[in-house]
């Protein structure tokens, strides 16, 4: 999912959520609208943007009206919708095919202070492109580094540059010139997702059943947060707390303010969800029955679980500081 900012586009004064989907489309639902009602209700009020052949497996907008999707289909999209007066304008815009890649393409990301997009694909490499010129988008960088597949992306407006995450394990730091400036490895599975946090930090989310927390001026890892099963997306948010969404179905909220730490019991209850995960796996590989997971445990606190919108747990945790963390 991603969020098309209001004012953004005038067929979406309050703005919008754009979800994408393996029926190969991607949706538009306007907020303040009946967009997420039931039924049919919702069904109608979405705006439909068609053109993929395969999956969509990634999505992205910016403030100046542009949508961007990858797919399994080799190709990324744009769609300029800051011009579309209407539901209907949109829905029939002719998006930009961008089909640089040799294989699916996993992941896009807008660059918000150059308006270029950034895509990565299951051929290993990143290309930015400049998709504001008239005509054809036009590849202005390949950035190779990684041995596989490239699976997430973010800009790191701090160093002038971005970041990628990789199934070979490493998250890599690039500038926008090319230069590849750190790989940050430690990782034992695939890295699925990054997000910048403040501080000079990156989190990242990997198969390996953890969080990381990465100093990006010195490449170490300043503490891994363990989970009770894969780790499929990391987001940051306006307040500096970090949400991770785990194959367990919970999404958790992680914290360094200590007033909103959790109580030692829900800390103990993580614990022995990761210890006994960790324990599964290790039998497993024993048996030989293979499997992957992570190596660290959790030291963090939980805040009392609530509901979200989709009525799972999201639970609040406190993300310890590097000093603690190693301390």
């Amino acid at each position: 999912v991603a969020w098309l900012p209001a004012g953004a586009c005038a067929a979406f004064p309050r703005g919008a959520l754009l979800t994408g989907s393996r029926d190969a489309s991607m949706r538009v639902w306007p907020l303040g609208s009946d967009a997420f009602a039931e039924g049919a209700a919702a069904r109608e009020a979405a705006v439909v943007l068609r053109g993929h052949s395969q999956q969509v497996a990634g999505i992205a907008a910016c403030a100046a009206g542009r949508v961007a999707s990858a797919s399994l289909d080799s190709t990324a999209r744009v769609w300029e919708l800051s011009a579309c007066a209407d539901a209907t304008a949109c829905a029939s815009a002719e998006p930009k095919v961008l089909s640089a890649h040799a294989k699916p393409v996993l992941c896009v990301c807008f660059l918000q202070t150059s308006g270029e997009l950034l895509t990565g694909s299951g051929d290993a490499t990143v290309m930015r492109w400049d998709v504001a010129v008239p005509g054809a988008a036009a590849v202005r960088h390949t950035y190779k580094g990684h041995s596989d597949s490239v699976r997430g992306l973010c800009e790191l407006p701090a160093l002038g540059g971005f970041a990628s995450a990789s199934h070979d394990a490493t998250v890599a730091v690039w500038a926008l010139g090319g230069d590849l400036l750190r790989t940050l490895a430690g990782h034992a599975a695939l890295v699925y997702s990054i997000a910048p946090l403040p501080g000079g930090l990156l989190a990242s989310g990997s198969e390996d059943d953890t969080m990381r927390i990465w100093s990006l001026e010195s490449g170490e890892c300043a503490q891994e947060l363990g989970h009770p099963g894969c780790v499929w997306h990391v987001a940051a948010l306006e307040d500096g707390d970090v949400v991770s969404c785990c194959a367990d179905g919970i999404a958790r909220v992680w914290t360094v303010k200590e007033e909103r730490a959790a109580p030692e019991a829900e800390r103990k209850a993580l614990d022995d969800r990761v210890q006994r995960r960790r324990k599964e796996i290790a039998d497993a590989k024993a048996g030989g029955g293979g499997g992957g997971g992570g190596t660290a445990t959790t030291r963090a606190r939980l805040q009392k679980p609530q509901l979200s919108i989709v009525e799972r747990k999201v639970q609040k945790k406190r993300m310890q500081d590097a000093w603690d963390a190693i301390g």
